[in-house]
């Protein structure tokens, strides 16, 4: 079973997009987990890899990212993922974490096509 963990603000129309299509979304060996913080990410670091569902700021269609350090280069993370970015690189300095792989998606990207996106590539991991 993969896990992705769905970041977001439920509140926020710039932010609830990840949160809203996690909702709507059923994939056969996939359990989507909705966090509320970033140090929730914490709780989950039982797998070897580690999916992130999550709104980026300045993208304008999906993108995959297997290197969250490079969003920092591209500045397109919000101030909750800098916070996000730290409890990775704590969780990689345990060992326990092998991949991070994040699925990122623009605020106002078309719901329909991002979920067969996220459903293509998390069936390609399986």
């Amino acid at each position: 079973m993969e896990v992705v963990l769905v970041f977001g603000n439920p509140y926020a129309d710039d932010d609830n997009l990840a949160i809203e299509i996690a909702q709507d979304l059923k994939i056969d060996g996939v359990d989507f987990k909705i966090l509320q913080n970033p140090d929730d990410i914490l709780n989950y670091k039982k797998n070897e890899r580690l999916f992130i569902l999550d709104v980026l700021r300045n993208v304008d269609d999906f993108i995959l990212v297997k290197d969250y350090k490079k969003l920092e280069e591209r500045k397109i993370f919000s101030v909750k993922d800098f916070d996000l970015g730290f409890f990775l690189d704590l969780i990689k300095k345990t060992g326990k974490l092998k991949e991070t792989i994040i699925i990122g998606i623009p605020e106002d990207g078309d719901k329909f096509l991002l979920k067969q996106k996220i459903k293509d590539v998390m069936e390609s991991f399986k």
